[in-house]
């Protein structure tokens, strides 16, 4: 019993892991997407 909780817990904590780390590769290709956007508009202007 103890071992299946242990096994649930370390998995719990996984996951939780895994969405911090997407959510952070989602919000540094958000700020890339934005960068290159701005990047390409001061060119047109310039």
């Amino acid at each position: 019993m103890y071992g299946n909780e242990t096994k649930l817990v370390v998995m719990f904590l996984t996951f939780i892991r895994f969405i911090s780390f997407l959510t952070q590769l989602v919000q540094n290709f958000f700020i890339y997407v934005m960068y290159i956007t701005t990047c390409k508009k001061e060119k047109k202007y310039a």
